[in-house]
């Protein structure tokens, strides 16, 4: 009867302490894990910029983020001017942000491509070039851009996957250094719009190719939503297709309102592509300039910019060998 009576007390005490502690951790700071862990270490980079190595065991007593990101993807270059502007604002208070950046594609791990857009982008804050994925595969990361934010002991007590929550990260870091978050203007709720998903071209991951043979690469009569199609001489290999001549054109039928297709030059000389829009050139990207897209650098490119979501054909069209085009990603 002790025995029990003293492990229901115990257990009585252990739930109590796990309560509350979950509860105090929720006053502070929102959307908390209910456990902490020890964050795991960085480790395996290949090259940092903006910085000498860093280590999370030697940050001791400051707040830590965490952010998983890679050049060419969309979201996560939307993610970026948020962490800019809180970075700025809290790293002379004890906030350090260390990006990870862990390449999607092989051209994302050149160190020169990764510098050069650290450089555009205007991040002044350390990254880490995590080519191996060794870092990825120690946070057990899925996902792009994903954050983690790590406290003064270095346990990791929020994440966020994904784009948004801008307003309960930087409450969150406020609170991890006694500061007062200021007032965010409640996020509008989007509406629910059914765009086209995400769409590799390569042999690896690549989904909705509607040409009716590979072997002699024409335009289907008709091009279902969401697919894509190629015309012309195409090399297609695991994680994207080549343009071998010019006039090889590339069609997608898409619902969004923005397009963007991750592009790169086999040489490294800059290519030039016409694009079309329902056949005209009209609501297209700022990286169209009279019809035209220039590709100079391995990296994202937007092609469309609508007002809003409807459905559209796109139509690439190579003036030259040696264009590769990766993945299509899509915005509103």
């Amino acid at each position: 009867m002790k025995f029990y009576q003293h492990k229901f007390a115990l257990f009585f005490s252990l739930f109590w302490l796990i309560t509350t502690s979950a509860a105090q951790a929720k006053t502070d700071l929102q959307d908390a894990l209910l456990f902490s862990y020890q964050a795991p270490e960085i480790s395996g980079i290949e090259k940092w910029f903006n910085s000498k190595p860093q280590k999370i065991s030697e940050l001791k007593g400051k707040v830590i983020l965490i952010d998983f990101w890679t050049y060419s993807c969309i979201n996560c270059l939307r993610t970026l001017p948020h962490l800019k502007e809180i970075y700025e604002k809290y790293h002379s208070q004890g906030l350090e942000i260390i990006g990870v950046h862990a390449p999607e594609f092989e051209f994302e791990k050149n160190q020169q491509n990764v510098e050069k857009a650290i450089a555009r982008l205007g991040i002044k804050y350390p990254v880490a070039l995590d080519n191996k994925l060794q870092t990825w595969q120690n946070f057990e990361n899925q996902y792009w851009p994903a954050h983690y934010l790590i406290n003064q002991q270095g346990k990791v007590v929020y994440t966020h996957f994904g784009e948004g929550h801008y307003d309960v990260l930087e409450n969150n870091i406020a609170a991890l250094l006694n500061k007062s978050a200021p007032k965010y203007k409640k996020e509008k709720a989007k509406k629910f719009a059914l765009i086209t998903p995400e769409t590799y071209l390569g042999i690896e991951r690549g989904a909705n190719n509607f040409n009716d043979s590979l072997d002699n690469l024409t335009f289907p009569k008709t091009l279902p939503t969401h697919g894509w199609a190629l015309q012309g001489d195409w090399k297609i290999s695991n994680q994207f297709v080549e343009s071998q001549k010019n006039n090889a054109a590339l069609r997608l039928n898409f619902v969004s309102s923005k397009v963007y297709l991750v592009m790169a030059s086999k040489n490294g000389q800059a290519i030039q592509a016409e694009v079309t829009l329902n056949g005209k050139k009209l609501s297209l990207g700022k990286d169209v300039i009279d019809g035209k897209v220039t590709i100079n650098e391995s990296r994202l490119y937007e092609l469309v910019n609508q007002n809003a979501s409807q459905v559209g054909l796109l139509e690439i069209k190579a003036l030259s060998s040696g264009l590769q085009a990766y993945a299509f990603t899509f915005g509103e």
